[in-house]
């Protein structure tokens, strides 16, 4: 099965410790979910899930990707 995520920064904390972004499977783009990602840590957890748990991984290991490399990201993308 193939994956296209979109993963969409949706808003930071006023104490810049903390990130929330939306992602979906563009595939079924009205399914959408939102996970928060602990800056400092590198914590990822889903606040609202979706049907899929492979999306939802997918999508918080790209964002971990990126904090790896102290990235936060506006726009990322998972294809497989």
């Amino acid at each position: 099965m193939a994956f296209h995520i979109l993963v969409e920064k949706k808003v930071e904390t006023e104490t810049d410790t903390e990130v929330q972004y939306q992602f979906y499977d563009t595939a079924y783009k009205e399914n959408k979910g939102v996970l928060n990602l602990n800056k400092k840590i590198g914590t990822c957890s889903i606040i609202t899930p979706i049907k899929s748990e492979a999306i939802s991984s997918r999508a918080c290991m790209k964002v971990l990707q990126h904090w790896e490399k102290g990235e936060f990201p506006e726009v990322a993308e998972w294809a497989s």
